[in-house]
């Protein structure tokens, strides 16, 4: 059985690869010589990998307890990978707004510039806003053309 790994042998670590520390933690080490924590763990009868950061910003020690706490989640039946997933899918209101922003210049005509923002304002963002936007518009465009009130 593979001893638990320790920061002297992580630093050590040259050749790329996955070195488990026991359980279901795992250091992988990238071709570039990046290493970064892994998390093998089973959600719904399947297997995830879950990221937990990168090696030295992240320390053994918080890898082992951010595992633990991962591993406790599942097994009570919760979802670990569930709230990561919510953090950094944005609304489609901040979507929107991140796309205004980044096509605006692009625009030549200043009439088309305001009015694509303010029909956003007006018919999208009261009925989907808020909602958490995962790039498909076909879904959500029949919502803001249907009458609301």
């Amino acid at each position: 059985m593979p001893s638990r790994l320790t920061v002297t042998r992580i630093r050590a670590i040259a050749e790329p690869g996955m070195y488990g520390d026991g359980g279901t933690l795992y250091l992988r080490v990238a071709p570039g010589g990046s290493k970064s924590w892994i998390q093998r763990i089973t959600i719904d009868g399947r297997r995830h990998d879950l990221g937990l950061g990168g090696f030295p910003l992240v320390t053994l020690a918080q890898a082992r307890e951010l595992a633990f706490d991962n591993r406790r989640v599942a097994r009570s039946g919760g979802d670990p990978l569930a709230a990561k997933r919510r953090a950094r899918t944005p609304t489609f209101r901040e979507a929107a707004e991140s796309t205004f922003a980044a096509n605006k210049r692009r625009w030549r005509n200043g009439k088309h510039t305001r009015n694509w923002m303010q029909s956003m304002a007006r018919y999208a963002f009261p009925v989907i806003g808020e909602r958490e936007y995962t790039g498909s518009a076909a879904r959500i465009s029949s919502k803001c053309s249907r009458p609301y009130g």
